[in-house]
């Protein structure tokens, strides 16, 4: 098969500044490649969607390669990656220094605002979603470098299930990447399992102090 340049998402592509615009109650996303092939399928699968609302959402990592991560959840963010990483206050200061990255584009009156009201218009509970699956499979056995997330790259759920039935993978988190609460998490691995992994965590990830990511009940 061509390989998919990008993501691939099982909702719908979303506006950031245009809430609830594209809502959807229900996402299936199978990645079923050719076992044994070499070629890169795509960077990351999500269950949910591009900026949008997924009420219920399931992935199931059958076969084939790809680059990065499996979510179940959406990758809606309150804010670009980019500036995710500055929000913390101890960073405010260093973001204005950054005239070799930002140059003249860099508005630090506007950046100033979009801090100090935390950005409420783009908040991450507005894509968190009510379930979401995500089944590893035995065959899924050609992705040691690919981290495995429950619910999306900074946005939770409600309940989120993860079944590690087999293949091989890096890490897995019951909870979001960068930024999302979960209220309930079950992280499943058979007896049966052959599954092969290097870190298992029934909570979240998260790297930025400003940005909360947070798993209250893992099993």
């Amino acid at each position: 098969p061509n390989r998919i340049f990008g993501n691939i998402y099982g909702g719908g592509y979303g506006f950031c500044d245009e809430l609830g615009r594209v809502d959807m109650r229900d996402a299936y996303v199978l990645l079923h490649g050719p076992v044994g092939g070499t070629q890169i399928l795509a960077d990351n699968v999500f269950g949910g969607g591009y900026f949008s609302y997924v009420k219920n959402a399931t992935v199931d990592a059958v076969s084939g390669r790809i680059r990065s991560c499996v979510y179940g959840g959406t990758s809606g963010t309150t804010v670009d990656a980019g500036v995710a990483a500055l929000l913390h206050a101890d960073n405010v200061a260093k973001a204005k220094t950054q005239t070799s990255t930002w140059g003249s584009d860099f508005d630090e009156e506007e950046y100033e605002v979009l801090t100090e009201l935390e950005l409420t218009q783009l908040k991450e509970s507005d894509y968190t979603s009510a379930n979401l699956l995500v089944n590893v499979w035995p065959t899924f056995t050609q992705n040691p470098a690919v981290n495995v997330y429950g619910a999306g790259g900074y946005t939770g759920a409600d309940n989120v299930t993860v079944n590690l039935y087999g293949g091989e993978v890096n890490e897995v988190y019951g909870g979001s990447n960068q930024e999302g609460g979960c209220d309930i998490v079950t992280v499943n691995v058979p007896e049966t399992s052959e599954i092969k992994m290097n870190a298992l965590y029934g909570g979240a990830h998260g790297s930025y102090a400003a940005l909360p990511c947070d798993v209250r009940n893992a099993t």
